[in-house]
């Protein structure tokens, strides 16, 4: 049995239901599991949406509760949601789930994503790589980030029964360290994936150019269209899915990336229909999607644990 999974806060719910709606066009079958961290008691019914509480996965899990404890103040919202990707994972495959897919809210699903799940029955955990540029020329500033960020982009990863003990691993490096400092080559839980195909097995890379498809990989995954056809990569990949982060958005909004309008005005539209108070073809700041930092998170994640 298959399943996505994603984090958000519960102000993000329609970042989720179109994330949802993406998957369904392709298999109508496929649940995506939505860990809300600041959720209460009131269950959200969704076809092909099955929602999570912190309660829920914490119960068995000392380093979640442990990750919890550390990350739990409203400016460190973020950092608790990246450091439960792992936790949230295992949980899944515990639970039943023989494959699971994380992938951040910000993503949507243009194309048959099957090939994902048939990978992980020859691997235990698949990644997509950045795609940075392989030389500096034409980008030195892109270049040089994959030595900061990391090579694989943290909003992504696949993981069958047999990843459970890297996602154990995971999970307690972001226990350790969840930050950005590029002098010890720290950055928040997205680097240590580098480690994951020296340290374990069966450790695939999705060289797929249509997948992840976001601002840092224009050089490298060039955007390709025929007149009354989709966008695809290099005329080789059809897009499978963008990950849209607010520099994807302005890129696109600002015309350097001008050949995935089609897809981003989709992806508008999905939002808006779910009830997102935005409009994203007009936003300016372009920082929509970045979570509200409130001082009533830690009071409702308080509440709502009760482990």
């Amino acid at each position: 049995m298959n399943t996505f999974c994603t984090i958000i806060t519960q102000s993000y719910l329609p970042f989720a239901e179109a994330l949802k709606s993406s998957l369904a066009k392709f298999n109508s079958d496929i649940i995506l599991n939505v860990l809300i961290v600041d959720g209460g008691e009131n269950k959200i019914c969704s076809n092909n949406l099955s929602v999570i509480y912190m309660r829920d996965i914490l119960e068995s899990s000392s380093i979640g509760k442990q990750i919890v404890n550390k990350y739990s103040s409203p400016e460190e919202v973020d950092l608790l949601r990246w450091s439960l990707k792992p936790i949230l994972i295992n949980y899944l495959l515990e639970d039943g789930y023989d494959k699971v897919i994380f992938t951040d809210p910000d993503t949507y699903y243009f194309s048959d994503y099957s090939f994902l799940f048939e990978e992980l029955e020859r691997s235990n955990i698949v990644l997509t790589p950045h795609w940075r540029g392989i030389t500096p020329k034409g980008n030195e500033t892109n270049f040089n980030l994959q030595f900061v960020e990391g090579l694989f982009n943290a909003g992504f990863i696949g993981v069958n029964n047999q990843g459970k003990t890297a996602m154990d691993w995971w999970a307690e490096m972001c226990l350790y360290k969840c930050v950005k400092d590029i002098s010890v080559g720290h950055f928040v839980d997205q680097t240590y994936l580098n480690l994951l195909p020296i340290y374990f097995d069966k450790v695939q890379i999705i060289k797929h150019k249509g997948c992840n498809v976001a601002n840092w990989n224009q050089q490298q995954c060039e955007r390709t269209r025929k007149k009354d056809m989709p966008t695809w990569i290099l005329d080789k990949y059809p897009i499978v899915f963008i990950h849209f982060t607010s520099s994807t958005i302005k890129g696109i909004q600002g015309g350097e990336d001008h050949l995935l309008k089609h897809n981003l005005e989709e992806y508008n539209q999905k939002l808006l229909k779910y009830g997102w108070p935005q409009d994203i073809m007009s936003t300016q700041k372009n920082d929509f999607n970045t979570p509200v930092k409130n001082q009533n998170f830690v009071k409702r994640l308080k509440k709502n644990l009760r482990i």
